[in-house]
C-alpha cells in the first residue's frame, strides 16, 4: 500500500478519503487550498484596539446617555473637551476633562438649569484604560456611574464578535461595589468623518444593595 502525502483534511470539512491506495482530485486539492487560505486570511482581520495617546493632544465629543430610575427615564447630555496633560515615565496617562452644554431631563422635567455651567475632572489612568485616580469639582461627583462607564481596552487583538471582560474587587474606601464589564467588538464604523472601533459594553454591580446596571456603545477612534 501507499499513503498518499496528501491525506490533510481541514477540521470540520468533509472531504473524500486519501488514505490508501487513494487519491486526491484537483478540484480537492484546491477547495482545501482556498479553505487554508480563507482561515489563514480571517487571522489577519484581527485588530489590536490601544490608546496611546500625546501630551497636549485635544479631543471635543459629545455624551449622551439614558437611564431608569424608580420607573422614570432619565437622559443626559453634555458637551466633553478632553485634554491629555502628561504622559508619565510609568506610562500612566493624566487626563482632564471638562463638561460644558450640561442637559439633564428626568421623566418630562427639564432640570438642566439645576446643572452646573460646567464641570472639570482629571483623572490619571493606566494605558489600558484602568482608573488610578480621579478628582472632580463636582459636590454631586458620584464613584459608582464613574465606574459603571469607564472603557478597558483589550490586552491582545480582537476580531469582530470577540468579547472581554473585566472584574473589580469592592472597594468601600471609595464606595465601589465588587462589579464587571464585559466589551465586545462589534466592528469597525465611520462616524462623522471617523473611522472607528464600535464596542459595546454591559455593566453590572455584583454585591451592591440595588445593583446598579449599564449598557451602551462606544466609538474608539482607530
Amino acid at each position: 500500500y501507499k499513503v498518499n502525502p496528501l491525506c490533510v483534511q481541514p477540521v470540520g470539512v468533509l472531504l473524500p478519503p486519501c488514505g490508501p491506495n487513494k487519491t486526491m482530485s484537483k478540484r480537492t486539492i484546491s477547495l482545501a487550498a482556498v479553505l487554508l487560505a480563507a482561515v489563514s486570511m480571517a487571522a489577519y482581520d484581527a485588530v489590536k484596539i490601544e490608546w496611546k495617546p500625546k501630551a497636549s493632544s485635544t479631543a471635543k465629543y459629545k455624551l449622551t446617555a439614558k437611564a431608569n430610575m424608580q420607573g422614570q427615564e432619565m437622559n443626559f447630555g453634555a458637551t466633553i473637551t478632553s485634554k491629555v496633560l502628561d504622559v508619565k515615565a510609568d506610562g500612566n496617562i493624566e487626563v482632564e476633562e471638562k463638561q460644558s452644554e450640561i442637559s439633564i431631563k428626568f421623566g418630562d422635567q427639564d432640570l438642566s438649569s439645576m446643572a452646573p455651567a460646567a464641570i472639570t475632572t482629571t483623572t490619571v489612568s493606566k494605558p489600558t484604560g484602568e482608573t488610578v485616580s480621579r478628582k472632580s469639582d463636582s459636590e454631586q461627583d458620584n464613584p459608582r456611574l464613574e465606574a459603571a462607564t469607564e472603557f478597558v481596552y483589550p490586552d491582545k487583538a480582537v476580531n469582530k464578535g470577540d468579547t472581554w471582560t473585566i472584574k473589580r474587587a469592592a472597594d468601600s474606601g471609595k464606595g465601589l461595589f465588587a462589579r464587571e464589564t464585559t466589551f465586545t467588538y462589534a466592528g469597525d464604523e465611520t462616524v462623522s468623518k471617523w473611522s472607528c472601533r464600535k464596542i459595546t459594553f454591559s455593566y453590572k454591580e455584583i454585591d451592591a444593595p440595588s445593583n446598579m446596571t449599564n449598557e451602551g456603545t462606544l466609538w474608539v477612534s482607530s
